[in-house]
């Protein structure tokens, strides 16, 4: 069993979607798994604002398409929080 606060090797710890549309999410979710997309961003407020959990080294988040289904698992390499 995993200490509280750490999760088991393998496990995710998150899932979400790219883009805001069908056809986006498809697409970029096809460029992650060729190897073609091998970074993202996002604003600090946005995750604070809707209390989403912020990544952090070392997770596995489940990316999907549009409808939820799966389309691969990402590890996080690297986490920064930068000015913009």
């Amino acid at each position: 069993m995993a200490k509280p606060g750490t999760q088991p090797a393998g496990s995710v710890s998150d899932a979400w979607h790219f883009g805001d549309s069908e056809v986006m999410a498809k697409e970029l979710a096809e460029l992650v798994k060729t190897g073609k997309k091998t970074t993202t961003s996002g604003l600090l407020w946005e995750f604070e604002a809707k209390r989403w959990k912020i990544p952090k080294r070392g997770d596995r988040v489940l990316i999907t398409y549009w409808d939820g289904s799966p389309a691969c698992i990402i590890r996080m390499v690297e986490v920064a929080v930068r000015p913009f």
